[in-house]
């Protein structure tokens, strides 16, 4: 947490800077898709991002520069593939590790392109991945929560289109710390952390004012 503070104290600092004491607050519930695959692969393995689902609100407050906290529920999936030796030839093991996480971010935005129905976005920040429940899609790789960390801190970077009051975006959340515990599968998958593309779209409630 301490690092994550240390992220947000610049950024609290620019908005007070920036925004009047008359802030306008936005309301953007979206929904999106992700594909999520994990950094560095296992031994004599691989990982391959799979197709995965978020949904949730952020919360805009501000004006041509923001700051957009926000939380969101996932299902994030990862393929992982392992070649196990067996006797004197080696077979594959396949299995996806599918995810329900809860994503609190907090996000700083700025606004390219600042006109009244039409909007070009930047945003960046920190954001938490808490695990909630891990599920196997077969038997061969056999996961359970046990073997995964409580959580994943990121870095979030984003762009945005609103178009009046519709918004879509797209962007990468790229894992700092390990998702796989000490006491469990570590060594054999080569400490990997969270890369997730994702891609969402929603709508935005709320004046917009210059």
């Amino acid at each position: 947490m301490r690092r994550i503070h240390s992220l947000l104290l610049p950024a609290f600092a620019l908005l007070n800077a920036t925004n009047s004491a008359h802030a306008q607050i936005q309301v953007n519930p979206q929904v999106g898709l992700l594909a999520q695959t994990l950094q560095g692969d296992p031994d004599n393995g691989d990982y391959r991002g799979n197709m995965g689902w978020q949904a949730g609100v952020d919360i805009r407050l501000g004006r041509r520069v923001y700051f957009q906290p926000g939380v969101h529920i996932g299902r994030q999936a990862t393929v992982v593939q392992v070649q196990v030796p067996l006797l004197l030839d080696t077979f594959l093991v396949e299995n996806d590790l599918v995810r329900t996480v809860l994503k609190a971010r907090a996000l700083v935005g700025f606004n390219l392109v600042h006109k009244d129905g039409f909007k070009l976005r930047l945003n960046a920040g920190p954001s938490y991945d808490l695990l909630l429940s891990v599920d196997n899609s077969n038997d061969d790789i056999a996961w359970n929560r046990d073997d995964l960390t409580a959580g994943s801190f990121n870095l979030d970077a984003g762009v945005g289109l609103d178009i009046w009051f519709v918004t879509v975006e797209g962007g990468v959340s790229v894992g700092l710390n390990k998702v796989l515990d000490d006491d469990g599968l570590n060594n054999a998958y080569d400490d990997p952390r969270n890369l997730t593309w994702y891609a969402t779209a929603g709508i935005v409630l709320g004046r917009s004012t210059r």
